[in-house]
């Protein structure tokens, strides 16, 4: 689906990642997992087009991305950001409308209108649609941003950090509304997380960042003790409860 060959990015001459490869399969879950400043979100970014690699290519479906329009590229890529500010002071309603930009000509239609109602129905917030964007809580923004997505109606679906700032019972909200896109809509998902937890309990396949590098794998075999120490420096037990694995640091 996603094929990533070479690819390094640099910013003013330091380089974050180099001469990456990478394949990341249609229709899963894959998260990015490393520490802060590992190349996560800057590959992610070269993925959207927002950030052009220093080398290599970037191809979805067969097509290369740095010979799409950006608009075009906005049909087939939809982002969740990490931080989001906004001057303009929109509704709910009108927040989500944005992500049908790249299907709008001069004036939304009524499949722009229904396209929105959809996704905000999905998400289950139909009763803060009326509501201004910029007095809502960090986990309600969040949805919100998740529904924007939706309305893009892509193929795949980038969500940057997309539990910081959110307390506990929003984050497994957030992630389970992403497993849910996931398995419901086919939509190739790739998210960046800092929790090993919660790349075990929602990813299909986890691409750890290690100094300038990557290594791809299935939950099964990507993390344990020795990954884990060689990535964050800490110590730690993998162990299986119910049939599931979890990360239990040293302290």
């Amino acid at each position: 689906m996603i094929k990533i060959e070479d690819v390094t990015i640099a910013y003013q001459k330091q380089t974050v990642l180099e001469k990456v490869n990478l394949n990341i399969e249609k229709g899963i879950i894959t998260t990015f997992l490393g520490p802060n400043g590992s190349g996560k979100t800057s590959l992610m970014s070269s993925i959207n087009g927002t950030i052009k690699p220093a080398e290599g290519s970037i191809f979805i479906d067969g097509r290369d991305i740095s010979k799409l329009k950006t608009k075009s590229l906005a049909k087939i890529v939809a982002t969740v950001p990490q931080l989001y500010n906004f001057n303009f002071n929109f509704s709910v309603f009108d927040m989500v409308l944005l992500g049908r930009a790249p299907h709008i000509g001069y004036m939304p239609k009524a499949e722009d209108t229904e396209k929105v109602e959809e996704a905000i129905y999905h998400i289950g917030i139909q009763h803060i649609k009326n509501k201004e964007f910029n007095k809502l809580s960090g986990g309600e923004k969040q949805l919100v941003m998740i529904a924007r997505a939706i309305a893009q109606d892509t193929e795949v679906i980038l969500l940057d950090e997309p539990t910081s700032y959110l307390d506990l019972k929003n984050q497994l909200k957030v992630l389970r509304i992403v497993k849910e896109i996931n398995s419901l809509k086919n939509v190739t998902c790739i998210m960046t997380l800092h929790d090993p937890n919660h790349a075990l309990m929602y990813s299909d396949k986890i691409v750890l960042f290690n100094n300038g590098a990557v290594e791809t794998g299935t939950i099964d075999n990507i993390i344990n003790s020795k990954s884990i120490f060689d990535v964050y420096g800490v110590k730690a037990e993998i162990v299986n409860i119910a049939n599931r694995k979890y990360v239990i640091p040293e302290y």
